[in-house]
């Protein structure tokens, strides 16, 4: 950078001062970096106000400005940041500059994602032959965002329905009208799943509704065990299906006009076919209107992404991210326009699952082994697993510990089962006596209380020969892919850690951001760790940053029922803390011991 000379006529010697009061007051938020550290070297009062530098395309700033300062040439795509390198012989330092008002801040704020997502299905359908994925990225544009949504429900007889849908408007309108849209598809769906059906139903209710009429849905019934898919469309792209090392494309047909805006027109239906190992990819036609891309070029976009998910690396299949493959290709960060979609595998089904051993402690390290291979690959998340591994943990334990007299070498049967309607059955046998439960058990004898609270159904067969079988069912099913956030949120994820018995007490403890989704799996391991009320336990919240409402429920409740049984939740919440503000606030302290 060249010398700046002075001026001895103004009132400073050189215009560096005012030049740096002017870009501390500018509107774009200006970093400096160099190669002393990670940390901004400056910042202008707009930065300070933003706090860090906003991701790019899902990449910290931090790497880019990293490959910048080591020579690279960093790929940063037309948007709000910008990065500029100054040379002195050298790579001295690295600009990132963030422009607001070129690409306003994300349209959805707290209240309107909230909204958005709380209206999105909290779980996905999983069948024996069908991984289902769902996502949503929302816009960036003010006011764009808010009514793109996808759904899937088992209908029986290995049917999965799904739809892909787009309300019309903006904003917590727009989400109102997604949600009766979506409700009304979900009751007929469940009265009758054939797709010219459910959209001949869904335009008569929307030419009599304003926030719902024009909105686009397509909806399809797909049968896992033929590969048959039938589908229509109002206003929405067509499916796209593609298989390994096979070019992707359109499923043959087209779309009729948008739900309401041509009352009694006639819905097509059109067939296609998903071989086994290919995916089904639907998406709502955010996918196909995205910025400096023609129509023909989004669906060629559209085209490949699909192609590349059915070549996916399958350990990606078990973690449920092909459909934010998708939402994250189709809509980088930046995107004017809200996108959901809906990504269907059809896979050969899991051999039914059949265990053998004898009835002894050292037994149930391998259970608990072989149990968790299957359920990971049948494609069961980590929350819904270990609730059925805490059960079935539970039944294996009793048999060795009641099927037997001492001395007695026995024998444990453990299988597992996963049906086309997304159900799951467990069993654990043994060719021994069946205990009844006793009136009052103490501490002891809590099994079937905990399978029961972690399971659908549990049935005990006894057989007059000897013998027990105890039958665990639960339904299967998938999380749909964390959305994309719609606006910077550097909390730490939360995580509740596995039962610790090292101590006097089992501890359960709980770390970073215990929002609502670590709900379930902070009352899975209060319930093991205290053996379904049986044995105290202790809550260690020390390092816990926030804490949900719905994981403060799950605290009351074993409270409760530990007063019940004579002991008191310890909970291991510093004065001061947040946990210990948030616990403070619901009267936690007044069923539970809080240090």
């Amino acid at each position: 950078m060249a010398p700046v000379s002075s001026d001895p006529g103004r009132a400073h010697t050189s215009p560096l001062p005012p030049l740096l009061t002017a870009l501390d007051t500018a509107s774009l938020a200006l970093w400096w970096f160099t190669a002393d550290g990670p940390a901004p070297a400056w910042s202008n009062h707009a930065a300070t106000a933003l706090g860090a530098p906003p991701t790019v395309d899902g990449r910290p700033v931090a790497e880019l400005v990293a490959t910048a300062l080591a020579g690279g040439t960093p790929v940063v795509p037309p948007g709000r940041v910008t990065l500029h390198t100054v040379h002195d012989g050298r790579v001295a330092g690295v600009l990132v500059v963030v422009d607001e008002g070129s690409a306003p801040a994300p349209t959805t704020g707290p209240a309107e994602s909230a909204a958005q997502q709380v209206l999105l299905p909290a779980t996905l359908p999983l069948l024996a032959r069908a991984r289902v994925s769902g996502a949503y990225r929302p816009a960036s544009r003010a006011g764009a965002a808010g009514g793109d949504w996808y759904d899937a429900v088992a209908v029986g007889e290995g049917r999965l329905a799904l739809a892909v849908g787009d309300g019309t408007g903006a904003g917590l309108g727009a989400a109102a009208a997604m949600s009766r849209l979506r409700g009304a598809w979900l009751a007929e769906v469940h009265r009758d799943p054939r797709p010219d059906v459910v959209l001949a139903a869904l335009d008569r209710l929307a030419a009599g509704m304003d926030d719902v009429r024009g909105s686009a849905l397509c909806t399809v019934l797909l049968d896992t065990t033929t590969g048959e898919v039938r589908w229509s469309a109002a206003g929405a792209p067509a499916p796209v299906l593609a298989a390994a090392e096979e070019s992707a494309h359109r499923a043959p047909g087209s779309a009729r006009p948008p739900l309401g805006s041509v009352p009694e027109a006639v819905v097509p239906v059109y067939t296609a076919t998903l071989a086994e190992g290919a995916v089904l990819v639907l998406v709502s036609d955010g996918a196909l209107t995205v910025d400096d891309r023609t129509p023909d070029q989004a669906w060629a976009a559209l085209l490949d992404v699909a192609g590349r998910v059915a070549n996916a690396d399958r350990d990606a299949v078990a973690d449920g991210r092909l459909a934010e493959t998708v939402t994250g290709s189709l809509l980088p960060a930046g995107g004017s326009d809200d996108v959901a979609a809906l990504v269907v595998l059809r896979v050969h089904p899991v051999e039914d699952l059949a265990l053998a051993l004898d009835a002894r402690p050292a037994s149930l390290p391998a259970v608990r082994r072989s149990l968790e291979r299957w359920l990971t690959a049948s494609g069961m998340g980590e929350t819904e697993r270990a609730a059925v591994q805490v059960a079935v943990g539970e039944a294996c334990a009793n048999a060795v510990e009641h099927a037997y007299p001492d001395g007695v070498d026995g024998r444990l049967w453990v299988t597992a089962h996963a049906d086309d309607d997304g159900g799951l059955t467990v069993t654990v046998t043994d060719a021994g006596r069946w205990r009844t439960p006793d009136r009052d058990p103490g501490d002891r004898g809590r099994g079937l209380l905990i399978m029961r609270q972690l399971t659908d159904e549990v049935a005990v067969e006894t057989r007059a020969e000897g013998g027990t079988t105890v039958r665990l069912r639960a339904r299967l099913c998938g999380v749909p892919d964390v959305p994309e956030p719609a606006f910077d949120d550097d909390e730490t994820d939360g995580a509740v850690g596995e039962v610790d018995r090292t101590g006097d007490l089992p501890v359960v403890t709980g770390t970073g951001v215990l929002d609502p989704t670590a709900a379930p799996q902070l009352r899975i391991r209060l319930l093991e760790a205290c053996r379904g009320g049986a044995v105290p336990a202790r809550l260690d919240l020390r390092a816990v940053t926030e804490l949900s409402s719905a994981a403060v429920t799950v605290v009351l409740q074993v409270a409760r029922m530990a007063r019940t049984e004579g002991w008191e939740l310890a909970v291991a919440a510093p004065a001061g803390s947040v946990a210990r503000h948030v616990l403070d606030l619901a009267g936690v302290g007044a069923v539970a011991s809080l240090a």
